[in-house]
């Protein structure tokens, strides 16, 4: 039997992209990510992997080729399109993980439903996700989710502590928690384990990827350690793909 071919959530094509004072260029002929592929993305610093995920997110806009993200060209969108967009459909991953410090941990994970309510909807109406009964029947629709969320990563206990006041090993959780709640499409992870240890960033990449077992959402993740690329579907390195030496990110 012939294999389905999966959808492509991400297809870049002819990109060129240079910043204004011509200091910086990439350019990639051509790279596509399947529907719930993780790849892994991997280079020395100032290949170019931040700036990828920028133009990815539709930060920045190349000035020539296309970026495809879920069947959609961002270079045609405005900037307003292009934020909403990325708000109903990606997730991003920072290294420093960027949680508000004056809310909750519940807060900072529950933020991406308040401000996107439309992220409910996969969270909700997908047959694949075992409460959706449950979130579905609740008054309180996004707390559920985003209690049940905290649950699953074994932030119940610190749910109502502020995110500055809780250890860096529960902000990368909470991060994941906040990138992972409302079934997003694509998470963008700019080198999260950066700064850990050994034990900390398998910890990481394992509460990851058993919490996008039941999502289709492709990873995209970044990262100059290539010991890690055996953990993902597919390693690529950047370096391979431009087409000019770059200088800075």
């Amino acid at each position: 039997m012939k294999k389905l071919r999966k959808r492509s959530i991400v297809a870049i094509r002819e990109l060129e992209f240079r910043y204004a004072n011509g200091e910086y260029s990439l350019r990639i002929p051509e790279l596509t990510i399947a529907e719930g592929e993780k790849l892994f993305l991997y280079g020395p610093s100032g290949s170019g992997k931040s700036t990828l995920l920028s133009l990815i997110a539709g930060i920045l806009i190349p000035q020539h080729g296309t970026i495809n993200v879920l069947d959609r060209d961002l270079k045609t969108m405005s900037s307003r399109e292009r934020d909403r967009f990325r708000g109903e459909h990606l997730s991003i991953i920072f290294q420093e993980f960027n949680l508000l410090p004056f809310l909750s941990v519940r807060d900072n994970v529950r933020l991406p439903l308040d401000l996107f309510p439309s992220r409910m909807g996969p969270a909700t109406k997908i047959s694949q996700t075992p409460d959706a009964h449950i979130v579905a029947k609740s008054d309180d629709a996004k707390g559920v989710l985003c209690d049940l969320m905290l649950q699953r990563l074994g932030l119940s206990d610190i749910a109502h502590r502020k995110a500055s006041d809780i250890s860096r090993g529960q902000a990368q959780r909470a991060a994941a928690a906040r990138a992972l709640i409302g079934r997003p499409n694509l998470i963008l992870a700019d080198e999260p384990t950066s700064s850990l240890d050994t034990d900390a960033t398998e910890s990481f990449l394992a509460t990851l990827f058993k919490q996008m077992q039941q999502s289709r959402a492709a990873l995209i993740f970044v990262s100059h350690d290539r010991s890690l690329k055996k953990r993902f579907d597919r390693a690529v390195d950047l370096t391979s793909l431009i087409s000019s030496q770059t200088r800075n990110v």
